[in-house]
């Protein structure tokens, strides 16, 4: 895929700008031109076997046990944090003894429904505090591998389309090249060059768009969701389809 200069960048995501102007920060949202959205919760695993303890009584046995503590700019994020197994960025399955785990059952261990009284969009706020240190939770900010490529395989529809893909500023300055890149990160290419560019940036982009403009994925950089806008008859073979749990 093609890196736009930052002044065409600006020009392909004008149109998304309209309605969602400050989208550029973190992710531009899904515009009200679409027949229908929902959104594609990120891929949790949980390990075979059960584990009792959490994520963060984890970390503090490392740490009894000698393990230094991560110390960002003075600050022991260890001790002042509660740590999460909810990877950020791009992720996958863990490996051999591990399984998908839906976000409907894992809520209905704690006695919730997915999606009731929620506050906030699909995020780490939905789930559980004592999850299980044997549960990889959804990746923020990013699709995970196995649902980009399932994805991938949905939209192209047996071809492969011209797409542009865009990645918000936030997700621009995590990148270790940041300052040799355009303000505007907009690339220009075919649907499947992107899991390349995915794993060259350790996550998807915030927006995928093909050039007729007929979907729009939407990733925020905080998100545990990917919001798709398109046709009625997109949106429904999404939601028949068992390789994605899709809440609306």
């Amino acid at each position: 895929m093609n890196l736009l200069d930052a002044r065409a960048a600006q020009s392909e995501v004008e149109w998304l700008a309209i309605e969602d102007p400050t989208g550029g920060e973190t992710g531009f949202s899904v515009p009200s031109i679409y027949d229908d959205r929902v959104w594609l919760l990120h891929s949790i695993y949980q390990f075979d076997l059960p584990i009792d303890l959490t994520m963060d009584e984890l970390e503090r046995l490392r740490g009894e046990a000698g393990e230094p503590p991560l110390i960002i700019n003075g600050v022991n994020i260890t001790e002042s944090t509660t740590a999460t197994n909810i990877p950020f960025g791009l992720a996958g399955s863990p490996g051999a003894g591990w399984h998908r785990r839906l976000w409907a059952d894992l809520l209905a261990e704690s006695g919730r429904k997915l999606g009731e009284g929620q506050a906030f969009r699909p995020s780490f706020q939905w789930i559980p505090d004592r999850t299980s240190a044997g549960i990889q939770g959804p990746p923020e900010g990013s699709l995970d591998r196995e649902m980009r490529d399932a994805l991938w395989d949905v939209l192209s529809g047996g071809e492969d389309p011209e797409c542009f893909a865009h990645y918000s500023s936030v997700a621009r300055f995590v990148q270790r090249d940041w300052k040799e890149l355009p303000e505007i990160m907009v690339y220009r290419g075919r649907l499947s060059e992107l899991a390349a560019i995915s794993e060259e940036r350790r996550s998807t982009p915030n927006n995928v768009w093909p050039v007729d403009r007929s979907w729009l994925l939407y990733t925020d950089y905080d998100l545990s969701g990917t919001q798709i806008g398109g046709s009625t008859s997109l949106i429904h073979a999404l939601e028949n389809d068992e390789r994605f749990e899709v809440l609306r």
